[in-house]
C-alpha cells in the first residue's frame, strides 16, 4: 500500500523545528505583506510581543503578530493565539495575528478583539467551511482600514 506525503508548497522546506518553523512564516509574511504593497518593520530583538509592525501607503500603522500551522489535528489546523507565556493577546498588545496555514499556503488575517480564546481552528482544506474564522481568509484589507490601538505620541515643548 502506497503512503500519501503531507501537502507543502513547493517552496516549504522540511523543518522540524518549532523555532525554525516560526522563523520561515515570518519570512513568508514579510514577502507576502510587501508584495502587496504594505511597508514591514521589524522590531530589534525578540522581546516584543508584536513581530512587525505594518505601514500602509497613508501611513497607517498595525502591530502584527505572526503565528503558523503546519499539521491538521481532529479535522483542522490549530492556530495558537496565546503568547508564549500562555496569555491571550490583548488590543492593547497587538491589532492582528496573522495565521498562515503553510501546507495550503493560506493566510488569515484575525483582528485581535475576535479571537475568543487561545486557540482557534482554520479550515482552509474546506471551501465551504462557517468556521469562526473562515472570514478573515485572506482579508488583508483589514490592515488598511482599521486603525491601531497604538496611542498618539506628542512631543511637548
Amino acid at each position: 500500500m502506497k503512503t500519501l506525503k503531507r501537502q507543502q508548497p513547493r517552496s516549504c522546506p522540511r523543518l522540524r523545528h518549532p523555532k525554525l518553523k516560526g522563523e520561515w512564516a515570518e519570512i513568508a509574511f514579510m514577502s507576502k505583506a510587501m508584495s502587496l504593497g504594505f511597508t514591514v518593520c521589524r522590531p530589534y530583538g525578540d522581546s516584543h510581543i508584536f513581530d512587525f509592525l505594518v505601514f500602509t501607503a497613508d501611513c497607517k500603522v498595525s502591530r502584527v503578530q505572526v503565528k503558523s500551522c503546519w499539521t491538521k489535528s481532529k479535522g483542522y489546523y490549530p492556530l495558537n493565539t496565546h503568547s508564549a507565556y500562555r496569555r491571550r493577546y490583548r488590543p492593547r498588545d497587538i491589532d492582528f495575528v496573522v495565521g498562515y496555514v503553510v501546507p495550503h499556503d493560506a493566510w488569515y488575517v484575525i483582528p485581535v478583539r475576535k479571537i475568543t480564546g487561545t486557540m482557534s481552528a482554520l479550515f482552509p482544506h474546506k471551501p465551504l467551511s462557517r468556521g469562526r474564522y473562515e472570514r478573515y481568509r485572506d482579508a488583508w484589507h483589514l490592515l488598511r482600514s482599521q486603525p491601531s490601538q497604538i496611542a498618539e505620541v506628542r512631543l511637548q515643548k
